[in-house]
């Protein structure tokens, strides 16, 4: 069901949303960094062959799950994260109040659509062409991002 941004609130632009996707990219790999650069040093120092693949493997997939994992709480719990609350904007549900955490799951974990295999650009395009700016994490949880 499309909504107007009258009804939701006024709908954030691309690139305040880009901005805040950075700053949360920036501040999440900076922590994960300190957190996992250790981690792989210990598993290629411990492992080899298919062994060493395999911790190297579920390193990535814990990083990943993570990273994921700030976006889902951080929207889900206060309907921002700290890159979106920065440049004032937030996600909302189509009848303009807080999303679930549901939702918040839905949404980011769609992300990946966006991503894979064109770096963003879908997401980007879809936001661009799309009167109520939404990716497709947006469209299917029913959410969108507004200024405020």
């Amino acid at each position: 069901m499309a909504t107007t941004s009258g009804s939701v609130g006024q709908l954030a632009g691309l690139g305040s949303r880009i901005g805040a996707w950075l700053i949360d990219a920036t501040l999440v790999g900076l922590v994960l960094m300190v957190i996992f650069i250790p981690l792989f040093v210990i598993v290629g120092l411990i492992a080899d062959g298919v062994m060493g693949t395999i911790l190297y493997l579920l390193v990535q997939l814990l990083l990943g799950l993570v990273f994921t994992g700030y976006f889902i709480v951080m929207e889900g719990v206060y309907g921002y994260t700290v890159g979106k609350k920065l440049l004032s904007i937030r996600v909302v549900s189509e009848d303009g109040g807080a999303i679930s955490m549901g939702e918040s799951a839905i949404r980011n974990l769609l992300r990946f659509i966006d991503i894979l295999p064109t770096a963003y650009i879908l997401g980007m395009a879809l936001i661009a062409m799309n009167d109520d700016e939404q990716r497709v994490g947006d469209m299917a949880a029913s959410t969108y991002v507004v200024k405020g």
